[in-house]
């Protein structure tokens, strides 16, 4: 047993670190608080719609840049560099002899438990569970799948899930169905269907009041609310799963081309930035033109975001994932680089300190500010959690090998403490 635990540990020495990986890991969790801050903020009808006050002033033209340039790809950053560092652990395991799939799942188990405390006593938003559970499904990878190979079937699966929740949606949608027989006949049903079997996609078309009143007050009731979403999560987990599972594959398929690690020419990437960008920017437009077009039905907002949007998300993920590889290779040494590689190192733990952050802040428990402020100043909080990241995770590392989580996380799927403290 100690002699296995000595090879872990040697096969995942915090000293193998990946430059590429934390930085962009590093800038996915500080970016994704610019969109979660709207979950924390705001009732979840503002998700869908900028007139959830009544007159969208202002709130329009901030829903509009939320969606085109951080909704989704942030995430789907975030997913990416997951698969990346699932395939990179396996690989390593398996490069020292060690069981690759009892490693993995012992991570994920893990990982899931803290997932579940996370949305039972922080926020309903959590994106852990899934992540959990998406990288244990995919333990089935074969360890010899080449890059292309994982590619086209994270791209076709991605593909397919968007085809698939677009349909559903449309089904569900009023407004569209109007205009197409078929899906008039069916949209009764099909609203029937999600409103009965899908706890996320009851949450949040429940009132702005219920909203106000559940996260303005006492936080008993937060926790029941809470558990009734873990009691469902199965079905909300097949939903997430048909874009997190495709995603994580794309990572490792990138991980494994040695695009993620910095290995491809200075040219490759920027053909990558010239490319994908204005084509993820017009298709992620056309994907809003419905969405404007309709007054911000929930209903086809919730299929822009979940289906239409996905191959312009894509597009953009490929190119913030290039960009940020050239600007690490342009400033690498850089004190702002440093401390976003460090902040990519503590992810997990500064993903849940920003929630615990926020729900202070906004929750009534906390400061009560929970849908009192419009869209726009909501960005000087956003502002405020990523400063606390990057004032605060260098530091502490110059102290310990890891993250407060990260070392939680690691000695519960070794079996055994693993080394904390910086000698």
């Amino acid at each position: 047993m100690g002699q296995g635990n000595d090879s872990m540990t040697a096969a995942f020495s915090a000293s193998s670190r990946i430059a590429t990986l934390d930085f962009i890991r590093g800038a996915a969790v500080l970016a994704i608080l610019a969109v979660n801050i709207f979950s924390f903020a705001l009732p979840d009808a503002a998700t869908f719609t900028p007139f959830w006050r009544g007159d969208a002033g202002r709130e329009e033209a901030a829903y509009i840049v939320n969606y085109m340039v951080a909704d989704g790809k942030f995430r789907g950053l975030f997913t990416l560099l997951f698969g990346a560092s699932m395939a990179m652990i396996m690989d390593r395991a398996r490069a020292n002899g060690l069981s690759a799939a009892q490693i993995h799942l012992d991570r994920m188990i893990w990982l899931g438990v803290i997932g579940a405390l996370h949305m039972l006593f922080l926020w309903h938003g959590d994106i852990l569970l899934t992540y959990a559970a998406a990288g244990a499904a995919l333990t089935w990878i074969s360890p010899h799948a080449s890059a292309r190979r994982l590619l086209a079937l994270g791209v076709i699966l991605l593909i397919g899930g968007a085809i698939m929740l677009g349909g559903m949606s449309l089904f569900s949608s009023p407004h569209m169905a109007a205009h197409i027989p078929y899906l008039r006949d069916h949209a009764a049903m099909m609203m029937e269907m999600i409103t009965q079997h899908d706890t996320e996609m009851r949450a949040l078309q429940q009132s702005i009041n219920f909203d106000l009143s559940l996260y303005l007050g006492p936080y008993a009731d937060l926790l029941a609310y809470r558990m009734t979403l873990l009691l469902g999560y199965p079905v909300s987990f097949a939903m997430s799963a048909l874009e997190t599972i495709p995603l994580m594959l794309i990572g490792m398929a990138l991980y494994r081309s040695g695009f993620l690690t910095g290995q491809h020419s200075h040219r490759a990437y920027a053909h990558i930035i010239a490319l994908c960008l204005p084509a993820g920017m017009i298709l992620t437009g056309i994907s809003l033109w419905p969405v404007i077009a309709s007054g911000y039905d929930p209903l086809v907002s919730l299929a822009a975001l979940i289906s239409f949007s996905v191959p312009g998300r894509l597009l953009l993920i490929l190119a913030y994932a290039a960009l940020l590889i050239l600007i690490l290779r342009h400033w690498p040494t850089h004190t702002m680089t440093q401390r976003i590689c460090a902040a990519g190192r503590m992810a997990l733990s500064n993903y849940l300190a920003t929630s615990l952050m926020m729900t202070s802040i906004f929750y009534g428990y906390g400061l009560g500010l929970y849908g009192q402020l419009e869209r726009w100043s909501l960005y000087g909080f956003v502002a405020l959690g990523c400063a606390a990241m990057l004032a605060c995770s260098q530091p502490w590392l110059a102290h310990f090998h890891y993250g407060p989580l990260e070392w939680v996380w690691r000695s519960l799927a070794r079996g055994e403490a693993q080394p904390f403290r910086r000698r």
